[in-house]
């Protein structure tokens, strides 16, 4: 059984889509969004900070509500640091 995959903007507003997340990275931005983990691909827009992890990872804050919290996996974390909607949190790095 497939998963139903939801859009949420950044008025805090669901809404279902008949994509994967795969083909959602796929037609989206990569400058714009960026898939942090098997479950979740984040806008640059929607993201209000970026918290050091255990096990090297990060965790987003976001400007709108989740009922769980977004944790970058560990073999996306380089690609994140490098990807443009984070070097405001990483610049002391560069």
């Amino acid at each position: 059984m497939e998963k139903a995959i939801y859009l949420k903007t950044l008025e805090d507003r669901n809404y279902p889509v008949d994509f994967t997340l795969n083909q959602l990275g796929d037609l989206l931005d990569p400058e714009s969004f960026f898939r942090v983990n098997r479950k979740h691909i984040v806008s640059m827009a929607a993201i209000t900070d970026i918290i050091a992890y255990s096990g090297n990872r990060f965790k987003i804050k976001l400007k709108v509500t989740s009922d769980e919290d977004i944790i970058t996996s560990r073999d996306r974390v380089a690609e994140f640091k490098g990807w443009p909607g984070s070097w405001f949190y990483f610049k002391e790095d560069i």
